[in-house]
């Protein structure tokens, strides 16, 4: 369990708190406040598990043995427990959430009509 930054108590799991952004934010089950991990957390975590997957995969392949699969979830649960320990939760409000939702779909519509700005430049120059 991790601390709530608002009532400094232990509520928040490390699965929820591995999972604690801006646009969806973990809810203290005491105070009901809601709090998110920095990006480098995140970073670092989707960072850690390709690499315990794909290493895990590698290593049960090289010692033809199953067994080598349980590193996945062992590691998962160090790398959850240490990057946890790392990176404090940060209290976000109403209008904080509200922002970073807006941030995410400007960056969405950017995306959308830049691919399909390419695919209409792409047909257009296919020929006839």
């Amino acid at each position: 369990m991790h601390r709530c930054p608002n009532c400094d108590r232990d509520t928040i799991g490390t699965l929820a708190k591995m999972n604690a952004t801006p646009i969806s934010p973990a809810v203290c089950p005491k105070c009901g406040t809601r709090s998110y991990a920095s990006a480098w957390s995140q970073w670092l975590n989707a960072l850690s598990w390709e690499v315990l997957f794909w290493g895990s995969i590698v290593v049960a392949l090289v010692l033809r043995s199953w067994w080598a699969l349980l590193l996945f979830p062992v590691g998962i649960w160090i790398c959850g427990r240490v990057l946890g320990s790392m990176f404090a939760l940060r209290s976000i409000d109403a209008a904080g959430i509200r922002a970073a939702r807006r941030r995410l779909l400007i960056a969405l519509l950017v995306v959308a009509a830049i691919v399909a700005g390419a695919a209409l430049i792409g047909d257009g120059m296919s020929g006839p």
